[in-house]
């Protein structure tokens, strides 16, 4: 321990120090510890890491306003922090207040961090203090009185592993024309979706062809797939280069299925022209006509003269 003076005196005038050369633990100092520990030593991009700071006071005396500068590391973001009733920790600031530690006692925090760069990210406590002087002082990272660093290794996820994709609708008339939107949704490893915009997406199908990936600044991709040909498509799909094990299908068709449209109309079929693919009926109880085209395929049906006054028409037609 050195202990040092600093007297202001005025030209010409004489100043007398006196000093001791050894010291007495009876005079009371503080001796604040600080330690770090971190719960993963590498990390994908994405992850959170929590930091663990204990600081314990060797020392024989209370340190009074005890604190500590913890700067999280270039490629961590700050998520939370947990510290005892009585103090707090300022991620503006990276200053953690300790109040006062008593000999013998000590303090802990956990601070959670997000990374969001790859890299090697150094971590440790900058600095240390209180009101009481210190035997040890810390004031600079990696200073042994400092309790040394972690270092965590941080690297870039395979999105591919797990990610997701989708086509909506999944049954497509193959005219070149009508589309199923593919989508391929970015996910964390517990599943959820993440929001990574500017990765490099590829979707290849097997039958027809898909359009260019929108990269849709969400963590989605998604291209339109088309196709001439008809049964079952399958779309895969990378991430960076890297082959991504689910695949989604499509179902192109000749035509839509057909759909069954029954009303029952008011009053008699005034006119049923079959010849030329239309079928009219007058609806007497609003005056309007029901104008239906007769498609390939389809089938129209009259059925009874009469159904309690009233007619059922029964038109099938593309969807």
């Amino acid at each position: 321990m050195a202990i040092a003076f600093h007297i202001a005196a005025a030209p010409g005038e004489s100043v007398t120090v006196s000093y001791y050369t050894q010291y007495s633990w009876a005079a009371g100092f503080s001796d604040l510890r600080p330690r770090i520990t971190a719960s993963n030593s590498s990390a994908f991009v994405g992850d959170e890491v929590t930091y663990t700071i204990d600081v314990s006071n060797a020392g024989t005396a209370a340190a009074t306003n005890a604190y500590l500068q913890f700067p999280l590391p270039a490629g961590f973001q700050y998520v939370s922090s947990a510290s005892p009733a009585g103090t707090d920790y300022e991620p503006a600031t990276s200053r953690w207040n300790l109040g006062t530690i008593d000999a013998g006692a000590a303090r802990s925090i956990t601070i959670t961090a997000r990374a969001t760069a790859p890299g090697t990210a150094t971590a440790g406590v900058t600095l240390v203090g209180s009101d009481m002087m210190d035997v040890n002082t810390c004031s600079e990272l990696g200073h042994p009185n400092c309790g040394g660093t972690v270092d965590i290794t941080v690297m870039e996820r395979e999105l591919a592993g797990d990610a997701t994709i989708s086509t909506s609708p999944d049954t497509v008339v193959a005219d070149g024309t009508s589309s199923s939107i593919v989508t391929v949704t970015l996910r964390d490893q517990h599943g959820d979706p993440i929001a990574a915009a500017g990765h490099d997406v590829a979707i290849p199908v097997t039958m027809g062809s898909a359009g260019p990936v929108t990269d849709n600044g969400d963590g989605t991709y998604s291209a339109s797939w088309t196709s001439t040909s008809l049964g079952t498509g399958t779309a895969s799909f990378t991430v960076d280069g890297v082959n991504a094990a689910p695949t989604a299908s499509v179902n192109f068709i000749a035509v839509a299925a057909d759909v069954v449209d029954d009303r029952l109309i008011p009053g008699p079929v005034s006119d049923s022209t079959i010849a030329s693919k239309h079928v009219e009926a007058s609806l007497a109880t609003t005056g309007a006509n029901l104008v239906g085209p007769i498609v390939a395929a389809a089938v129209v049906t009259i059925a009874g003269a009469a159904l309690l006054g009233s007619t059922l028409l029964r038109r099938r037609h593309r969807a």
